[in-house]
C-alpha cells in the first residue's frame, strides 16, 4: 500500500513518489527529472494549486468556522 505522503503527491499531481527503501527508484526519479522527462514546473504549480485549494488561509478559516458553529450548535442542543 502507498504511504499517505505518496497518496497526497498522486492526488495533487505535484511530484514523484518512490517506494521507501528503494534507492534505485530514487536514483531513477532523479535521472528522469534531470533529463527533463518530468515537467518540474508543472508539478510545482500543481502543488501550489493544491495547497491553495485545500490548505490555504481561506479554507482553514472556513473549516474552523464550520467546526465552531457545529460546537456551538451542539452546546445549544445539550442545554435544552
Amino acid at each position: 500500500t502507498e504511504s499517505e505522503s505518496a497518496q497526497l503527491v498522486h492526488a495533487a499531481g505535484c511530484g514523484v513518489a518512490v517506494p521507501p527503501g528503494d534507492p534505485a527508484a530514487v536514483a531513477e526519479a532523479i535521472r528522469r527529472a534531470y533529463a527533463g522527462d518530468v515537467d518540474l514546473a508543472a508539478l510545482g504549480a500543481a502543488g501550489r494549486d493544491w495547497i491553495e485549494r485545500h490548505r490555504g488561509r481561506e479554507t482553514a478559516i472556513a473549516r474552523y468556522r464550520e467546526l465552531l458553529e457545529g460546537l456551538l450548535g451542539a452546546g445549544s442542543r445539550e442545554a435544552r
